[in-house]
């Protein structure tokens, strides 16, 4: 016989239904799937199920719609100050991080240390120190541009030159006071995405 208390001990997961196509994604990806949900709307029908509950659905979505698209993280008056920074954390791109540096300029990279990756500013707004951005970990410090100025106990290292170290860099665009990032390697121009968005809504992002 089993105890109820020796079954809380069992890990048991269960799987949701619409998971079954997780390991065929030749069928789950199938265009021929989702013919009927393109019909004009009153004859289209819904989804399948597996679009909202498939974990590899959700990471083709993470990889196809949310990585090459650009981010709004915040207004340029929320970082007008120098060493002021505004900082996220994504699913499909990891932590990012705007800092203003000392001579007003914007500068987006990877928010995680380049050195084992640990987080290095906290998400949301704050101020960086005039010192630099400095890692928790093991005190890697980097200037407001992201580029490594303090590494400790790495001077003896062979061949490692702080100079050729920084934080990974993120693309960056400024419309209208709105800052954008993407943290794709292939983002594409931020107007090219915005299309026709700023004449259909010139209230928030007025006229060139």
């Amino acid at each position: 016989t089993v105890d109820v208390e020796d079954l809380a001990s069992v890990p048991f997961v269960r799987k949701h239904s619409s998971e079954h196509l997780d390991d065929k994604p030749e069928i789950l990806f199938d265009p021929r799937r989702f013919e009927a949900t393109q019909k004009p709307l009153l004859e289209a029908s819904t989804l399948p199920a597996e679009v909202y509950n498939s974990r590899t659905w959700y990471l083709r979505e993470l990889e196809r719609v949310f990585m090459p698209s650009w981010m709004l993280i915040g207004r340029e008056d929320e970082v007008a100050e120098a060493g002021s920074y505004l900082a996220i954390d994504t699913e499909w791109g990891g932590p990012a991080a705007v800092v203003r540096d000392q001579g007003g300029r914007l500068h987006a990279f990877a928010n995680a240390c380049a050195h084992r990756g640990a987080k290095i500013l906290q998400d949301g707004a704050g101020k960086v120190p005039r010192s630099g951005l400095i890692c928790p970990y093991h005190a890697w410090t980097y200037d407001h541009t992201g580029k490594l100025i303090i590494a400790p106990g790495m001077k003896n290292s062979v061949k490692f030159d702080e100079d050729d170290i920084r934080l990974a860099p993120v693309s960056l665009e400024v419309f209208h006071g709105f800052i954008f990032v993407n943290q794709s390697q292939d983002a594409k121009p931020l107007a090219e995405c915005l299309g026709d968005l700023p004449e259909k809504l010139p209230e928030w992002f007025g006229v060139d």
